[in-house]
């Protein structure tokens, strides 16, 4: 059994349907007695709503999943120059195809008969974005295997393309002492007003993420206890089928038994009446003989 090919199977699937036909292919492999290729199947994940047509798009089009990686290398690579001119090029595009994309991969649920509501539509951006942002998510996105929404990396993003290395030159003109001042005590109270907004803006930022955080884990959560149950039920489902088989199997045989039964009374019965004629006829010659 190949293990790609299934995971490609199953991961091309609908969510609603990835546990049961799993346990197909587990049982398939341990009926073939290759148990390790049975636990690894066993282990994949099922994927969240939004992962799962995130991966619908990834498969969809190879040359556009191509251009959009390449569109993520490009705005690392200028992330890590502290390129502003390609962050500010680069940072429209992605906002551009990241909402494009997201909106195809809306399309694609729905004509696989799962449409997904606004947030999970989200989700997807917030999916898309992390791929521009994290190499290792971009290379399961590739092969259309994500399984949760992951984060972009910290940092990424944290230079405006609009506004980086933009740059205003003005003419030099003599300012007097009093204006000078003015403008200091002005920029100093912009300062700390910008200050304390941005502090503001970072702590509610860092509760947001932690309350999402949190709301992933629980749902992480309540998804593994549901295919644990999910997957029980299968199990028991086969033996329950098992268990059926063999009483249809076994009521066969009795059927079988049954009319053998019959038939040997029956040959039983004539041979019976054979054997009596037999003395009687071997009685009336002996009593004819004397």
């Amino acid at each position: 059994m190949d293990e790609d090919e299934v995971a490609d199977t199953l991961y091309a699937l609908r969510p609603d349907g990835f546990t049961a036909k799993r346990a197909v292919y587990v049982a398939r492999a341990r009926k073939e007695g290759d148990r390790e290729t049975a636990r690894r199947i066993a282990a994949l994940r099922r994927p969240v709503l939004a992962a799962w047509a995130a991966n619908l798009l990834a498969r969809h089009d190879h040359d556009a999943t191509e251009r959009f990686l390449q569109l993520g290398e490009d705005l690392r690579e200028a992330q890590r120059e502290l390129d502003g001119a390609a962050l500010r090029e680069l940072g429209h595009d992605r906002h551009r195809v990241v909402a494009a994309l997201s909106r195809q991969a809306a399309d694609l649920a729905r004509d696989a008969g799962q449409p997904i509501a606004e947030t999970v539509r989200q989700e997807v951006e917030q999916i898309l974005r992390a791929v521009l942002a994290d190499p290792e998510a971009a290379a399961v996105w590739a092969k259309g295997r994500l399984v949760t929404v992951p984060q972009p990396p910290d940092g990424f993003g944290s230079i405006d393309p609009v506004h980086a290395s933009r740059r205003t030159s003005r003419p030099s003109v003599p300012e007097s002492d009093g204006a000078r001042a003015v403008r200091a005590t002005a920029g100093h109270q912009e300062g700390d007003t910008a200050d304390r907004r941005l502090a503001e803006a970072r702590r509610a930022s860092v509760e947001a993420e932690a309350e999402a955080e949190q709301r992933q884990q629980a749902l992480e959560l309540a998804q593994a206890e549901r295919e644990r149950a999910e997957e029980a039920e299968t199990a028991a489902s086969a033996a329950v089928d098992d268990l059926e088989e063999q009483i249809r199997r076994a009521r066969r045989d009795q059927r079988t038994a049954r009319t053998a039964a019959r038939r040997a009374a029956t040959a039983e019965q004539q041979a019976r009446s054979a054997a009596d004629r037999a003395h009687s006829t071997a009685r009336s010659a002996g009593r004819r003989s004397t």
